[in-house]
């Protein structure tokens, strides 16, 4: 029987063997939504492959190797066999809650200080007194740093996914109760980094209340640059102004996506200074305190340790592995932080520094057009002789891949590439498929078009007005008690979180990054309708159901 294979003539992909294509290929939607730009997706591949030099680490079974992910057509797939196998002979619980144990240690010990100590040597090197003749030897200690960090996420994230994937199945033999939020819910109200920026927000917000002249000109202008113009230029607000900086000196390499060609919010302050104007005028909803979360979890915890079977095998097991998952579950948002964003930020100014190199050399117009070109390119580039270049060349590859883009972003990619899903795959229940689902089941018929089906990532019902948000561009549309409407979320979007009253995404699942702060902000949220932004119409007035994973278009 002849398989055909997923190739659809809108999204060509060259395959590189018979047997990558015999792989199922499945869209990451939660972190390329949008299709990323030629360095941000080098740069991702980079970290993956060995040195020059090295040897690649042999397969750890005797099945096929899975094949790297790739980046086709700007969007992150990543491989899976047709029919997963379950490992032969797989770690008992026991061993593997112990191998666990010592997972925040190694964090708090080694992992987070490493981290910290190579962003402090990046941040201090100058790169405005770099010379061009020091970039190619910069370049590769930003790239080799970004490596290291990258293979410190795994470390960090894996037990993660183990641990919870662990509490998850032991609660579900316990409590043996049909609600995948339940164990989650055990690991609400812990601080992390994410909500640390949300606080220090919040806490200018509340100076900008007792600051007269700052909340004139904050309530008064809709323009959010003159806005900051008038303040700036305010000597009334110059101490508050100095709050700001001082808030941007600590978060500012964040930005609102992963991509490096977004500013972060140290170039444009715009983000954080509308998020702060709309903390003015709080939602009054029922959005849970940390505090209130976590007297929450405990009283959850206390009403399961008298509720289930002590008797029972598993029940110390379940306080041990909750112990972990509680100690490690901050992580989820705090590597993020320093990986993600911290990292890429250093990264996005390492490459318009070589942008400002290229177009010295007259190899590029715009220090910008620098992410149109793959790292090996720039590599190559800035060892050229100021006359050794051909500007044509490469002006004309960063024309026809803006050209590219700008086309895939109109396109919406398939779920799978290759192999058909099987049956197998799609009932595959691994802990990373309630972050990336590899499928979610329609309701959708021809006869109700108003009704969309995802998964309940954040219990509740809220009913609000649509805010459909594809762009960084349209974060000025939400306003407090708006629905926000994405394709995915990232950590620098958590501080939108403090005034809306629900989230309704394309992509993700219980534990993606929306659906973990929505369930810390008390708020419904619904997860990889996949057509949530297509299918909604800005301003619409939605119905959302967080437990059930329907979302009601009403108006």
């Amino acid at each position: 029987m002849s398989i055909e294979y997923i190739e659809p003539p809108s999204f060509p992909v060259t395959w590189n063997s018979k047997e990558e294509r015999d792989f199922t290929w499945v869209w990451d939607d939660v972190h390329t939504p949008i299709p990323n730009t030629p360095l941000t997706s080098s740069f991702s591949s980079e970290w993956s492959r060995p040195r020059p030099g090295e040897t690649p680490s042999p397969a750890p079974s005797a099945g096929p190797a899975l094949p790297r992910r790739r980046i086709i057509n700007g969007y992150a797939y990543s491989p899976r066999p047709p029919k997963p196998e379950t490992p032969a002979d797989p770690p008992s619980v026991e061993s593997t809650i112990e191998r666990l144990s010592e997972a925040r240690k190694k964090w708090d010990t080694d992992l987070l200080p490493r981290l910290q100590e190579n962003l402090e040597k990046l941040q201090k090197i100058d790169l405005k007194l770099t010379e061009a003749s020091q970039l190619p030897d910069t370049l590769e200690l930003f790239v080799d740093t970004h490596r290291e960090h990258w293979q410190i996420h795994m470390q960090a994230v894996g037990p993660i996914f183990q641990s919870t994937g662990v509490l998850s199945s032991l609660y579900g033999q316990l409590a043996s109760l049909d609600n995948p939020l339940a164990p989650y819910e055990l690991l609400q109200g812990f601080n992390n980094k994410s909500l640390e920026t949300d606080q220090a927000l919040q806490a200018l917000a509340n100076a900008a209340l007792k600051t007269p002249p700052v909340h004139e000109i904050m309530s008064n202008h809709t323009n959010v640059d003159s806005m900051i113009t008038e303040l700036r230029n305010s000597s009334q607000c110059s101490e508050y102004i100095a709050s700001v900086d001082q808030f941007l000196d600590s978060y500012g390499f964040r930005s609102s996506s992963l991509d490096l060609s977004i500013k972060t919010w140290l170039e444009d302050p715009s983000f954080v200074f509308l998020t702060i104007k709309s903390l003015l005028t709080p939602l009054n909803s029922a959005a849970s305190t940390n505090q209130d979360l976590a007297a929450k979890r405990e009283a959850s915890v206390a009403a399961l340790r008298d509720s289930l079977d002590t008797n029972d095998d598993n029940y110390d097991l379940f306080f041990r592995v909750l112990k972990i998952c509680q100690e490690i579950w901050p992580i989820r948002e705090d590597h993020a932080f320093y990986i993600e964003q911290a990292t890429g930020a250093q990264m996005r100014r390492l490459a318009l520094r070589c942008g400002e190199a290229l177009v010295q050399q007259r190899l590029m117009s715009d220090s910008e057009d620098i992410f149109y070109l793959e790292l090996d390119e720039i590599r190559t580039a800035l060892t050229l002789s100021p006359e050794g270049g051909t500007s044509e060349s490469y002006k004309a590859i960063i024309a026809d891949r803006k050209e590219n883009r700008n086309h895939f972003l109109t396109v919406t990619p398939p779920q799978y590439l290759g192999h058909p899903p099987t049956d197998e795959l799609l009932q595959e229940k691994m802990e990373t498929t309630k972050f990336i689902p590899h499928y979610v089941e329609s309701i959708e018929d021809s006869s109700n078009t108003d009704v969309l089906r995802g998964i309940g990532a954040s219990a509740g019902i809220y009913r609000g007005i649509a805010r459909v948000i594809l762009t960084t561009e349209d974060f000025t549309k939400v306003k407090p008690g708006d629905i926000l409407v994405c394709k995915s979320t990232t950590p620098p979007w958590t501080p939108l979180f403090a005034t809306i009253g629900g989230l309704v995404t394309d992509a993700g699942g219980i534990l993606s990054h929306g659906a973990i702060v929505a369930r810390e902000y008390g708020l419904p949220a619904v997860m990889a309708t996949k057509r949530a932004t297509s299918r909604i119409p800005d301003g619409a007035i939605l119905l959302v159901d967080g437990t059930t994973g329907l979302v009601q278009i009403e108006e």
